[in-house]
């Protein structure tokens, strides 16, 4: 992919994201339908329709490396942290399929909903929302409860009254989730932050950030552009009689305007 493409592709997944469904009709479909209307029917029950969570859109979201095809952790054991310790009280989390943004937001639960079952009563139990966004900006949107043990193992969670629970937990998003965020601070590259309304986070390789955003609206020195931020290896410098060791640091502009967004770069020192 291009660098242009590249950010072609930042932008129009913003655009779904400002631009999705604020209606939220599958919600409002499911809501009028009772649990227990639902029973022996076998029809599909979101967990929307029966707890009062907060309606949630998106806001900050990180996404996949958009240069690269990258395979993601769906065993917590890959991990270099714990599910918990990575999503904390929230995250979101956008990847692009076929003509469709899947947005995902999960919200640490402190106390358990009434009206489920969870396989492990010690489990650690999050909202999970997600939204399938059209280009129109229609979104599929849905409520459940997302839960891992303390190990980062999904945990199944069944809702009371509806039928046709099986297949994966919904826990294991919460593990690949938590891949793609560490993703995003692997070595090399830069957390880049790009947002208006709504905003995407995701990782730059070093070196690739200079084409992607070299037709930024400064900062400028005189008639040129502050230097993006870079690593400066590390060296001697020698003054007068004296030498000195130098660490390796990053140096430059970390903060800048690129059409009509606001872009932050942030990573550490080799």
């Amino acid at each position: 992919m291009s660098e242009q493409n590249e950010l072609d592709q930042v932008q129009d997944m913003l655009a779904h994201f400002i631009c999705a469904d604020s209606e939220d009709k599958s919600l409002e479909e499911l809501s009028k339908f009772s649990i227990q209307k639902n029973v022996g029917v076998g029809l599909e029950v979101d967990a929307g329709a029966r707890f009062a969570f907060k309606v949630r859109r998106p806001s900050v979201a990180y996404t996949a490396d958009l240069s690269q095809s990258r395979d993601f952790a769906i065993d917590a054991r890959l991990l270099l942290n714990t599910p918990q310790d990575i999503i904390s009280n929230s995250l979101e989390i956008a990847l692009v399929d076929v003509d469709v943004i899947k947005w995902s937001c999960f919200v640490k639960l402190h106390k358990r909903p009434r009206g489920i079952w969870v396989a492990n009563s010690g489990a650690s139990l999050y909202e999970y929302h997600s939204r399938f966004i059209t280009a129109s900006g229609k979104s599929d949107y849905r409520k459940r409860v997302a839960a891992i043990d303390k190990f980062g193992n999904p945990v199944k969670v069944i809702i009371e009254g509806t039928k046709n629970q099986g297949g994966t937990p919904d826990g294991l998003a919460l593990v690949m989730a938590s891949s793609i965020v560490e993703d995003a601070h692997r070595p090399n590259t830069f957390k880049a932050t790009v947002r208006d309304s709504v905003g995407l986070i995701f990782p730059v390789e070093q070196g690739r950030h200079l084409e992607i955003f070299k037709l930024r609206d400064g900062p400028h020195i005189g008639s040129r552009k502050r230097p993006l931020l870079h690593l400066v290896a590390s060296h001697i410098r020698k003054s007068a009689n004296k030498s000195f060791d130098v660490k390796s640091h990053l140096r430059g502009v970390h903060e800048f305007e690129i059409d009509g967004f606001n872009v932050k770069l942030e990573g550490v020192a080799a």
